[in-house]
């Protein structure tokens, strides 16, 4: 079933392809949100397989080394083993939580230029998504994806093109849980994580 459905996802993106070359872009927009709708099933099938998927690929994609620097600084070496480092972007959340630094950028497509920024403001936790307008034209950011960004908690603001989510900061350990979920809704449900593999990286601005 899986496999099935990786070969329609394939079918799926050639007929966008096509579609984009000849100007048909409805007819693009909406293969893409089949391709969303066959995403969430399989996160659902990966999970009825393997009860470990989630925290399995979320290693693998953000398990990374990173440098800290006074500005936004960037590592993109060999991704790490995905059960060993597992935890390296949650301890930087941890981090962020104490104020031990003033924000992380959680770059998940870098073709695309989409990108998580979580930062903090007194106490209050912003995570914001920029270039909306131009991930909608690309379709990166699908209808269906707008729709379930705002049901995750998130407001459209700067005339649409940015996504912001705040949170008021409450324990470390129900904080932490709760931008862990967000996170993982939106590289599983929105999105679909293997897209992200190569082009994953964190930025931390100490």
């Amino acid at each position: 079933m899986i496999q099935e459905l990786e070969q329609e996802k394939a079918n799926l993106k050639n007929l966008i392809d096509d579609a984009v070359k000849n100007g048909e872009y409805l007819t693009a927009h909406f293969h893409q949100e089949g391709i969303a709708i066959i995403n969430k099933k399989l996160h659902t099938l990966n999970n009825l397989d393997d009860k470990n998927f989630d925290k399995k690929s979320l290693a693998e994609i953000f398990g990374i080394p990173t440098q800290d620097d006074d500005t936004f600084s960037t590592s993109r070496e060999k991704e790490t083993d995905a059960l060993t480092e597992s935890s390296i972007l949650f301890e930087h959340l941890g981090e962020l939580l104490s104020r031990k630094i003033k924000g992380i950028n959680i770059v998940l497509k870098k073709s695309a230029n989409l990108a998580l920024r979580l930062s903090t403001d007194g106490a209050i936790l912003k995570i914001e998504v920029s270039n909306v307008q131009a991930l909608r034209k690309s379709m990166t950011i699908t209808n269906h994806g707008l729709d379930h960004f705002i049901a995750l908690g998130f407001t459209i603001e700067e005339g649409g093109d940015k996504l912001t989510f705040r949170q008021k900061h409450q324990d470390a350990e129900t904080s932490l849980h709760e931008i862990q979920t967000i996170i993982s809704k939106i590289v599983f449900d929105i999105f679909y994580f293997k897209e992200f593999r190569g082009e994953t990286f964190l930025e931390i601005q100490v």
